[in-house]
């Protein structure tokens, strides 16, 4: 049986981690840290659940947060540019090992893949 992604990265722990560790880089970051400025202490949190969920885990974005309509409404209005976007799947990826997950080769094709195409889509 395969796993899901979210089985394979090490489930809700191991989302957690990656955020809380990117989030810290993310203010850090010059060109980034400008587009969280606005953001609570519980951003990292939220980008914890949704990633979790959209890897395979529970829906718990979903259900607390109202899914993928309030995810699109939090960035529209952010006019993130492309550099921007970026740097943030660039860092992300990054922070990835920092956070201890596989470093298989076809688990970072899997999440980096996604990270690209959700990164990328609209309100379509």
């Amino acid at each position: 049986m395969v796993p899901t992604i979210y089985e394979w990265a090490g489930g809700a722990a191991a989302f957690e981690r990656l955020t809380e560790l990117f989030y810290r880089k993310v203010h850090a970051d010059s060109l980034l840290a400008p587009i969280f400025t606005h953001v609570g202490p519980d951003h990292a949190h939220h980008v914890a659940l949704w990633l979790a969920e959209v890897f395979g885990g529970p829906d718990r974005y979903t259900r607390e947060h109202g899914g993928y309509p309030a995810m699109m409404r939090h960035h529209l209005e952010l006019a993130i540019t492309e550099p921007q976007r970026r740097r943030w799947v660039q860092l992300i990826a990054e922070t990835a090992d920092d956070a201890r997950l596989p470093a298989d080769p076809e688990f970072r094709s899997a999440f980096i893949a996604y990270l690209e195409w959700g990164s990328r889509i609209g309100p379509g």
